[in-house]
């Protein structure tokens, strides 16, 4: 069926996204481990410092339930189940983004600037979907800054309607992605959105990315917005209606 196509699709393209995040992953793991081994050596050398491998045992605890959230994160990201309906807290997504690409943005030397509006109203959706939204239009946005630059992240809210449904104004929350990066030609971003178009090398992306993430927000009933100028960065605008239940 259409639904299972879109489905596979998405679980083909979340491989794809994991694959690109393994190195970062596997740094993020490494340096815990090298704290780790560290501190152990250190309470080998002074067993007869009580306080001393109190305090080494200590931080080699902590680090240990640093890589089991590392991992935990990773699995929930990867398991495929059923889209599920949840009361969603967007800037806490958005934060899950930042951490898992961490490896990505401090290697590229990208500067990440926040503003998050206070009392932001939550969304009804599934997590792991809008995740993938997330790290697909972030990791971009840092892929295309190879000598560095500036990351804008945004949730707000705005009362705005769908294109076409002007008398349908309803109360949305607008992430917004910016990038000082390199920005797109007309004829690419007339494509993006388009199955298996890609500008990133073989190895670096299916192409699917955009075409899945649009599909996803589109079954949230939100769309997503582009804005680029060759050597000028883009902007990513994300559209997701907020939870009705609150006022």
């Amino acid at each position: 069926t259409k639904l299972k196509l879109e489905r596979d699709l998405r679980q083909s393209e979340k491989l794809a996204t994991i694959g690109q995040l393994a190195s970062g992953l596997a740094h993020e793991i490494g340096t815990p481990l090298n704290i780790i081994s560290g501190r152990v050596e250190l309470a080998k050398r002074k067993l007869d410092d009580k306080e001393g491998v109190q305090k080494n045992l200590d931080i080699v605890i902590q680090q240990t339930e640093r890589i089991t959230k590392i991992i935990q994160r990773l699995l929930g990201f990867v398991r495929k189940k059923k889209p599920e309906q949840r009361n969603l807290n967007i800037t806490a997504l958005l934060e899950t983004t930042l951490d898992f690409l961490d490896h990505e943005i401090q290697k590229q030397k990208v500067k990440v600037v926040r503003e998050t509006e206070d009392h932001l109203p939550s969304v009804m959706g599934d997590p792991d979907q809008l995740q993938q939204v997330f790290l697909n239009i972030v990791l971009n946005a840092v892929q295309s800054m190879p000598e560095g630059g500036t990351l804008h992240l945004s949730a707000s809210t705005k009362v705005t309607s769908k294109e076409g449904l002007e008398d349908g104004q309803r109360r949305y929350v607008e992430v917004k992605v910016q990038d000082t990066g390199m920005g797109m030609e007309r004829e690419v971003m007339d494509n993006i959105f388009n199955p298996f178009f890609t500008t990133k090398e073989k190895d670096k992306g299916t192409g699917l990315g955009l075409t899945v993430s649009q599909g996803i927000v589109q079954d949230h009933e939100g769309w997503i917005e582009v804005e680029s100028e060759t050597g000028k960065g883009s902007l990513f605008k994300i559209y997701l209606p907020s939870y009705q239940g609150e006022r």
